[in-house]
């Protein structure tokens, strides 16, 4: 319990003096009209000075009154005046710094640079493939068309086919049922393709074993396409297909949408073509 005067130190005249402006008697009692501030203003009475929008109030020990001003990361928000918390994977802080927002998601566009190349490229395979089977269909009775593998050649036509249009699977904005296609289509077209070709070339060397040999040749084992599709389907029911939003640690502002497979396991659809080829080659 205690009382106190309350004075100012100001200048009269050409002396410095204090004079009386108040009390404290359990309550402030001031006159504000006595106290002379310079350039009229009163200082600042306060221990630290607010903190910035995105700045967070990291208070030292045993102090109520004093802060550090720390600033937030960039994808961080401002969960109350004292901390500042990450926003999740596939998400940016709102401009008031007060919640979090869903980042648009990226994809290749169809009038992207890196998808005109490829579209070129595909639509000309198009044209080429489509010129061969016009060829073939208008010749289809000729000796030179029957001894080439008519039927062969044709599924061979279509494996190229589907290969060049899996471009357009690719550069397709992803959903469940494009990256079903995706996982369909890679490997079944390159699948028909090889198949076809491995089929060719065992038949030549079956007519040639069967020459010198005086006998044919088995044929090997798992080398249509169906054998692809029965692998792919399994695969589908393994990792059912859909979309997921990705996200790299060093730029979390962009959110790129992709299939949800790993590409692990898109290489590895690939290993059966892989034989086959060396089938081919064998």
């Amino acid at each position: 319990m205690g009382r106190y005067n309350i004075f100012s130190y100001q200048r009269s005249g050409e002396r410095y003096g204090y004079v009386p402006v108040g009390e404290w008697a359990e309550s402030l009692s001031l006159n504000s009209d006595l106290i002379h501030w310079p350039k009229e203003v009163a200082p600042t009475s306060q221990c630290s000075d607010p903190c910035e929008r995105n700045e967070m109030k990291k208070m030292q020990a045993g102090e109520y009154c004093c802060w550090i001003c720390t600033a937030c990361e960039p994808h961080e928000y401002l969960a109350d005046e004292f901390t500042c918390s990450p926003c999740a994977a596939g998400q940016w802080p709102t401009d008031d710094l007060t919640s979090c927002y869903d980042l648009p998601e990226d994809y290749i566009m169809w009038e992207d640079a890196w998808a005109i190349g490829p579209i070129t490229i595909a639509c000309v395979g198009f044209v080429c493939t489509g010129l061969v089977v016009w060829v073939f269909v208008r010749h289809n009775n000729t000796p030179l068309v029957k001894a080439s593998g008519r039927e062969l050649c044709y599924i061979l036509l279509s494996g190229v086919f589907m290969s060049y249009a899996m471009t357009f699977l690719f550069l397709a904005k992803p959903s469940p049922a494009i990256c079903a296609l995706r996982r369909l289509g890679l490997g079944t077209s390159f699948a028909v393709c090889y198949s076809a070709l491995l089929t060719k070339t065992n038949r030549i060397a079956r007519i040639f074993n069967g020459v010198k040999d005086g006998a044919g040749a088995v044929r090997p084992r798992l080398i249509s396409p169906s054998s692809q599709l029965v692998m792919v389907s399994v695969w589908l029911l393994l990792e059912v297909p859909g979309t997921r939003r990705f996200t790299l640690p060093e730029r979390r502002q962009t959110v790129i949408l992709k299939c949800n497979v790993r590409d692990s396991s898109m290489l590895l659809s690939l290993v059966y073509d892989v034989l086959l080829v060396i089938l081919c080659t064998v």
